[in-house]
C-alpha cells in the first residue's frame, strides 16, 4: 500500500496535465501512486498522460463525460494509498510537498487517521508565474490570498493545529472555504466513513466533502509553507463558473442549507437559520453586489431573484437587500456606483 494516492481528475487539460504529473514525479518523497481519471477528453490528454512510463501512474478512461463531481468520486474510489490528495489537472506540487505532509502525518502517531493537512498555496497564472499567495495569518481561522509583495514575513510556528469542529462551525457560520482544494490531504479512513464525494454538487463538491469529514472532528494541521500551486486561467473550473449565466454557485449553497444533517448542526451549536443567513449574505447578496461592480446587471438581478425564491423572509431581514435594491433600480448607473465603491474600498 503506498503512503499517498495523488488523485488527478482531468478533462481537456492536455496543455497542463503533463506539468502537473511531472510535479508529482519530482517529489523528494517517493512512496506514492498517481491516479488520473480522464473524463472523456476531446483533446490529446490521453497521449500526454501515456507519454509517462512510470509504473506508479494509473490511468482511468471514462467512456462518457460523467461530470466534474462524479469524476472526483471515480478517481478517488480506486485509490490504494493510506492518505489521499485531490490535485487538479492544472495545479502543481512543490518538490518537498509530500515529504512535509508525510512528516506531519507521522508526527500525529495513532491520530494520523483522523487528521487533515493543508498548507500555504501559490496562485499561478497560465505560464506558472506566481501572482498571489494563500496564507493563514497568525490567530486567524481561515487563510487569505495576499499579493506576492505582501506574502513574505515570519510565522512563529511551522505548523498549526485546529480542532475540526471548531473550523467547521466557523466555516458554516461565515460561509467561508476551509482549505485549498489542491493542497488538502486526508486519510483514506475518513473518505470511507463518508462514502467519498457527493456527486449532486455542481461547483464545490470538494467543499461539501470537507464539511462531511470535518464533522468527525479531525485534527486540522496547517503547514506555514508554500507547498502547492493553484492555477488560474480562462478554462479552469472557477473561471468557467464565473462566465456562466447559470446559478450553480447559488444552487450548491442552497443545497447545503437543505441537506445539512440536523444532528451535525446540533453538535456544532448552530441552527439552520445560521447557515441560511450565511448562504444569503455570501452566496447571494455579496455575489449580487459583485456582479453589479462587474457591470453585469442581469446576473446580479438573477441572483437576487434566487435569494427571494429560496428564502424570501430571511432575505427581507438582511440590510444588504436594501442596498442592492436601489442599485438595481438605477440600472447601469447602479453598476457604476457599485464599481466605484468597490475600487474605493479596495484602496
Amino acid at each position: 500500500m503506498p503512503f499517498f494516492s495523488v488523485c488527478i481528475p482531468n478533462y481537456n487539460y492536455a496543455h497542463y496535465i503533463g506539468e502537473t504529473i511531472q510535479s508529482v514525479l519530482d517529489q523528494t518523497f517517493h512512496d506514492f501512486e498517481i491516479i488520473v481519471a480522464d473524463n472523456a477528453s476531446t483533446d490529446n490528454s490521453i497521449e500526454v498522460i501515456q507519454s509517462f512510463q512510470d509504473p506508479r501512474i494509473k490511468l482511468i478512461q471514462n467512456r462518457y463525460n460523467i461530470g466534474f463531481a462524479p469524476n472526483l468520486q471515480r478517481v478517488s474510489r480506486d485509490a490504494m494509498g493510506e492518505f489521499l490528495i485531490m490535485l487538479s489537472a492544472d495545479d502543481l506540487m512543490r518538490p518537498e510537498a509530500l515529504e512535509e505532509y508525510r512528516a506531519a502525518f507521522q508526527k500525529q502517531g495513532e491520530k494520523a487517521h483522523n487528521t487533515v493537512i493543508c498548507s500555504e498555496t501559490d496562485m499561478i497564472d497560465a505560464d506558472s508565474n506566481v501572482i498571489r499567495v494563500l496564507r493563514k495569518p497568525a490567530n486567524h481561522m481561515f487563510p487569505t490570498w495576499f499579493p506576492l509583495s505582501k506574502a513574505e514575513g515570519n510565522i512563529p510556528e511551522k505548523t498549526e493545529l485546529i480542532q475540526g469542529k471548531t473550523i467547521l462551525r466557523e466555516s458554516l457560520r461565515q460561509c467561508v472555504a476551509m482549505a485549498s482544494f489542491c493542497a488538502t490531504a486526508y486519510p483514506r479512513a475518513l473518505w470511507e466513513k463518508v462514502e467519498g464525494y457527493d456527486t449532486t454538487y455542481h461547483i464545490f463538491p470538494d467543499a461539501a466533502f470537507l464539511h462531511k469529514i470535518f464533522a468527525f472532528n479531525p485534527d486540522y494541521i496547517w503547514i506555514h509553507k508554500r507547498l502547492f500551486a493553484y492555477r488560474v486561467h480562462n478554462t479552469n473550473q472557477d473561471s468557467q463558473a464565473a462566465r456562466q449565466a447559470a446559478l450553480k454557485n447559488q444552487v450548491d449553497g442552497y443545497m447545503r442549507t437543505v441537506n445539512y444533517p440536523q444532528q451535525v448542526l446540533d453538535n456544532l451549536k448552530l441552527s439552520r437559520d445560521d447557515i441560511i443567513r450565511a448562504f444569503l449574505n455570501v452566496s447571494c447578496l455579496d455575489a449580487s453586489l459583485g456582479q453589479l461592480a462587474r457591470m453585469n446587471w442581469i446576473q446580479s438581478f438573477k441572483i437576487m431573484c434566487f435569494a427571494f425564491a429560496t428564502y424570501p423572509v430571511h432575505t427581507l431581514k438582511l440590510l444588504k437587500t436594501y442596498i442592492i435594491f436601489p442599485l438595481l433600480l438605477l440600472g447601469p448607473l447602479g453598476c457604476r456606483i457599485s464599481r466605484f465603491a468597490k475600487e474605493t474600498f479596495r484602496k
